[in-house]
């Protein structure tokens, strides 16, 4: 389930790129490009959040995010199971 949320992630990250892309070529053909932005900008952010929570995960005495292969909380120094 990870891996598919991790590559859900990538993809929608890409996704939102290649939006915002398109949306710059076609603001600048229109005059602006705010409205054509947005959304590409907002698939960028979705995808970024998607894959931090895949890459990380809550430490089991501080709660803070670190990194899912961390065998110790570089916050707190406790040790991860």
């Amino acid at each position: 389930m990870r891996l598919i949320a991790n590559l859900l992630g990538r993809l929608i990250f890409c996704l939102g790129v290649m939006t915002t892309v398109v949306g710059c070529v076609i603001g600048s053909v229109l005059g602006s490009s705010v409205g054509t932005t947005l959304p590409g900008a907002a698939l960028i952010c979705l995808g970024a959040v998607i894959y931090w929570r895949t890459v990380t995960k809550p430490c089991t005495q501080c709660l803070n995010r670190i990194k899912s292969s961390a065998r110790q909380c570089h916050h707190c120094g406790s040790a991860q199971s």
